[in-house]
């Protein structure tokens, strides 16, 4: 698989992991800035401060020349003593412990080294550094071009053999054709940055593993309330409408969980008035079933009824079309008697046709009440509405 497909995006990381990446990320800024940026504008500060610190000193030793070079007139001595009570003083004169001046000419030849002595009074035109540099005629031409300035080379420390790298500051006192200067080695400065980088670098991981404990803290906090809160609405999801989420916080997360625990108490009494209703519909829908069956009864047996009234309305045809027959008869017989018997012929076929028009009334009825009987069947199974015309003249209503 592709890597670049296993890669979340930032926004699908989890809660936990992007908070603790924010430390993390500032460490690594930190620690990238004050390599790249912090420190070396410290050591480019500290740098010109310590040349700043040699130029005055020498700046101090050049006022002993300049005194010396004033008892000369104010108290008539001879030049080369005022230069002699000179190089003494300055010959002992040390600041930071150990550090030094020498005086040199333009020659360039050496006047006073207090820590080479064997250099004093020696031509050092082709005295060169481990890096091939002429130092001292680069001192000469310094302040030949400038009067004074800095030149960096390689020289060794006091009661040392070795050369270390060292940046030194000189100036020329004209009258007198004498270059006095010091210098600092630069080893030793970049033992300082080095401590003061080493603790930088300490401040910023120090400050950035409590946050980073500072960071775990928050963010376990969060998972865990927003964990609790997940489970809790999957419970909820499952029907378990019983549990209540436990807030012992005031922050966000814990407004949360209160808006949970009111949805859920919500939820409970919505729920609590819909069993309620369904109960009362339930017993609703069990009386109108009850109603319903006594209706199909009713009608049943008035179906049962209808039935009986038909099956005497067929005997009474029966007898009558007997008593028809039976009249025809009598009629042939009684040919005397005519004109009743005429009149009686025509009352037994009155009465005839009143029971067949009863009879087909009666009919009628019960085909009526047949539909009525399966339109109470209907309401009783959720058929059709309750209102049904039965014949030609009947309407049942329920």
């Amino acid at each position: 698989m592709d890597l670049s497909m296993k890669i979340k995006r930032y926004r699908n990381w989890p809660i936990l992991l992007k908070i603790m990446s924010i430390p993390v990320l500032s460490l690594l800024l930190i620690v990238l800035g004050t390599k790249l940026v912090i420190v070396p504008r410290i050591e480019a500060w500290l740098m010109e401060q310590e040349k700043l610190k040699v130029q005055s000193v020498v700046e101090v030793a050049y006022q002993q020349v300049v005194q010396g070079a004033l008892a000369v007139s104010q108290r008539n001595i001879p030049v080369e003593e005022a230069q002699k009570e000179v190089v003494a003083r300055i010959k002992e004169l040390r600041y930071a412990g150990k550090e030094y001046f020498w005086i040199n000419d333009l020659s360039p030849r050496m006047i006073m080294h207090p820590t080479k002595p064997e250099l004093d009074g020696t031509d050092l035109t082709d005295y060169k550094d481990p890096n091939g540099k002429h130092l001292f005629k680069e001192f000469a031409r310094v302040c030949e071009t400038k009067g004074e300035g800095f030149v960096d080379y390689m020289w060794p420390k006091p009661n040392e053999t070795e050369p270390s790298p060292k940046i030194s500051y000189v100036k020329l006192y004209e009258p007198w054709g004498w270059i006095i200067g010091s210098g600092l080695y630069v080893d030793a400065f970049q033992a300082k940055v080095k401590n003061l980088h080493n603790f930088i670098l300490a401040s910023s991981l120090i400050a950035s593993l409590l946050l980073v404990i500072l960071a775990w803290s928050v963010g376990r906090g969060i998972k865990r309330s927003i964990g609790q809160g997940c489970t809790f609405a999957a419970a909820v999801a499952s029907g378990d409408l019983t549990r209540t989420l436990n807030i012992n916080r005031e922050d966000e997360t814990g407004t949360l969980g209160s808006s949970l625990n009111s949805m859920v108490n919500g939820l409970r009494s919505m729920i609590g008035r819909v069993t309620m209703t369904a109960g009362e519909l339930t017993i609703s829908a069990g009386e109108i079933a009850g109603a319903s069956r006594k209706m199909v009864m009713s009608a049943e047996q008035q179906t049962a009824d209808v039935a009986e009234v038909s099956d005497a309305s067929a005997h009474i045809h029966e007898v009558t079309d007997k008593v028809a027959t039976d009249v025809d008869g009598l009629t042939s017989l009684a040919a005397e008697s005519s004109s009743a018997v005429t009149e009686l012929a025509a009352s037994i076929e009155s009465v005839a046709g009143n029971m067949e028009s009863l009879a087909a009334s009666v009919d009628g009825i019960g085909v009526s009440i047949t539909q009525m009987t399966d339109s109470i069947r209907s309401i009783d199974t959720g058929g059709p509405g309750p209102d049904r015309y039965l014949g030609d003249d009947c309407i049942i209503g329920l």
